[in-house]
């Protein structure tokens, strides 16, 4: 397993990997049914969250060049412009539907604040075959030596609760910050300080 730098033409490779990892289980089930919708979703985003200033893609790669593991991040006050933000609901409320967008909507209301410079999570994804076998904890261990070196205190993200990945942040040492609920499913907020 090695560190993989990324030129232009893996991006779309990169992003059709963590695309066709959570295409397998819903992003956020309850809002997206159907894998098909979980996969327009997984693409919108990325490719908005690809225009922020702050955007970084870290990845692992197996020893034949495949990918097996990828997370992006962005500075927590990176939310770009606010026509952006404003195109990109428009198309989830017209391509997904009510029900997705509210959900994000709910995920906006509960974000916390901070004073301090924070990283945030957006996708962490390792290839269903290779999960328990420490890809997860390589992957949130470059973006923590990215952190030591670009001076931020800490990581956050939101996960739903009775999730494995909610399970694996907690066993890597991540707090609750608060919640919210989408139909019966309850989300937490998290932090990671720097280690």
């Amino acid at each position: 397993m090695k560190k993989s730098k990324i030129s232009p033409n893996e991006f779309s490779i990169v992003l059709d990997f963590i695309t066709q990892i959570f295409s397998q289980q819903p992003f956020l089930p309850g809002a997206i049914e159907g894998k098909k919708r979980t996969k327009i979703f997984m693409s919108i985003a990325l490719n908005f969250l690809k225009k922020l200033n702050s955007f970084r893609l870290f990845s692992l790669k197996n020893n034949h060049e495949e990918f097996i593991g990828a997370a992006i991040t962005a500075d927590f006050s990176d939310h770009g412009s606010r026509l952006r933000q404003l195109v990109f609901a428009l198309y989830i409320l017209f391509r997904l539907g009510f029900r997705t967008l509210q959900a994000l909507l709910k995920a906006g209301k509960a974000r916390p604040s901070f004073k301090d410079k924070i990283l945030e999570l957006h996708v962490l994804a390792v290839h269903p075959e290779l999960q328990g076998k420490g890809i997860g904890s390589s992957l949130l261990k470059m973006i923590n030596d990215y952190m030591m070196k670009e001076g931020y205190k800490g990581l956050v993200f939101f996960v739903e609760c009775n999730s494995a990945a909610y399970s694996f942040y907690r066993k890597a040492g991540c707090i609750d910050l608060n919640y919210f609920t989408v139909s019966d499913m309850k989300f937490f907020w998290m932090k990671k300080e720097i280690s």
